[in-house]
Parts: C-alpha cells; structure tokens; sequence
C-alpha cells in the first residue's frame, strides 16, 4: 500500500516543464524545499525514474536504501546539474574523466566512477573512494539540480528489478510513497553506460546506448 499523503507534482509535457498544477506555479520550488527538508523525491530523469535526496540528509538516503531493498554497501550515485558544480573540485579527474565529460554524451546517459579527494571532500563524501557522477539531458532535472545542487540518485524501483516507465507500477514495486513525486509521463527505459575512470585503462563497467567502442575512442584520442 503505498502513502497517500505523498505530494504529487503532474509534468504531462516533457516540452513544457513548468505548470501551475493544484495551485502549485514553481514546481522546482516545491521539490527543492522538500529535499532540502530531508525528504526523498521521485524524479523523471532522462533515462529512467529516479529515487532522489539530498546528500547532507543521510537518513534520507537510508529511506532510499529502505524503499529499494538496497544493500548499503551499494553507494548512490550523484547527479549533477553541470560541469562545473563545485563537487568537481573534490573528485579526481584524470586526463581520460576530462575528456569524457567534455565530450557530446555529457550531458546524457554516461555515468564516470570517479575518485574521491579525502583531504578536500564534503562530508558527505568523507568515507567514500569512488563516486559515480552524471549530468542528466533533462532540462526539467537540471534547473533542479541548479537550484538544490547534488543530488545522491538511483533508479527507482525495488533492488535487482527493472524499473517500471510510469509511476503507477513503481510505486507498486516500492509498496511505499517518497514524499514527493514529479509524474513526467512514461519514459522509456534507457539505463546510463557506466565507466570507472580510476582504473588503468578504463573499465566499461556498465555497457548501454554509449557504446564500449566510443567511449575508448573518446578517452584514448
């Protein structure tokens, strides 16, 4: 059964983001405030739905562990609304990571595992090596993104299953509301190619609709 006092923000044009839905003229406001408060979000993303926190809440992010049935040692990635989010200059980039951000799949669906500065790093990032980054190609998300800053991100659906396109079904699978949900439609499952930058070479981690080949034509030239 899932938690009927949930917030629910209607996105039904994906050209048209904002809309003044049940009284609601800043939907982005809305969401903000609530993650900011320390509440989880259901978010279209450009690739699948996604569960959503901010990373200074880590009893959000425990909700998220919670609501997926996800092992703890199975860190959340970040999303990010740009390149140059002050995280970066907590994050290890090697030569190849630079070229895959700089390149026409970000923003899009590539995820870099990245390594972690430990004498630089917010609190949030203090006990971890590795973080998995992703600038989404949703300008919806991104404004978010802009006004909020890193979000800590994971599929939204119940731990070693698909993600389902529509709300209804995820919310099914979860058995339980997040506080807030942004309904942007179906959207077609397409999940991220992930690629471990910390190694030597690089490891597709994760291959999808970016394809092994490119990315070593990217990051070797």
């Amino acid at each position: 059964m899932t938690n009927s006092s949930a917030c629910v923000v209607t996105i039904p044009d994906p050209e048209k983001w904002m809309r003044i839905v049940a009284g609601i003229s800043e939907p982005i406001e809305t969401v903000a405030r609530i993650l900011e408060a320390g509440g989880v979000a259901l978010l279209p993303t450009d690739t699948v739905y996604g569960l959503a926190c901010h990373p200074d809440h880590s009893e959000a992010a425990d909700r998220i562990y919670a609501l997926k049935r996800r092992p703890q040692s199975a860190k959340l990635p970040v999303l990010m609304g740009s390149k140059k989010t002050p995280v970066m200059l907590w994050l290890e980039l090697p030569e190849r990571a630079e070229k895959l951000l700089e390149s026409r799949y970000m923003p899009g669906a590539l995820t870099l595992v990245l390594g972690t500065d430990p004498w630089r790093s917010v609190s949030w990032l203090k006990w971890r090596e590795e973080v998995a980054i992703r600038i989404p190609d949703h300008e919806w998300l991104r404004s978010l993104l802009g006004r909020t800053g890193p979000l800590l991100a994971t599929s939204a659906n119940a731990h070693g299953m698909p993600t389902p396109e529509t709300i209804n079904p995820i919310l099914a699978q979860l058995g339980w509301s997040p506080d807030i949900i942004v309904d942007g439609g179906s959207i077609g499952v397409i999940p991220s190619t992930i690629v471990n930058c910390r190694k030597t070479p690089i490891a597709i981690e994760r291959e999808w609709i970016v394809t092994a080949s490119e990315i070593m034509k990217i990051a070797i030239d």
